[in-house]
């Protein structure tokens, strides 16, 4: 298993960042872990980070609950 080498300092660093910036080092750590081991990355595109934004993914929820509930019923 490698060895880490992340330091609190660095740690602090990194959550202090914004979702876009932190996304940003993800790209520059990756494309570092691929030049190094002569792999090609993927770049998908700007993601979402946003995805745990909870209150869109409870009216998803609910509207799921309440299509299940209406096709028990008929």
């Amino acid at each position: 298993m490698p060895r880490s080498t992340a330091t609190r300092a660095r740690m602090r660093k990194l959550a202090a960042l914004s979702p876009f910036e932190l996304k940003g080092e993800f790209i520059a750590k990756a494309e570092q872990g691929a030049r190094k081991n002569d792999f090609s990355m993927l770049n998908a595109g700007r993601g979402n980070p946003n995805w745990t934004a909870t209150g869109p993914r409870e009216a998803f929820f609910a509207l799921g609950h309440f299509a299940m509930t209406e096709s028990r019923r008929v």
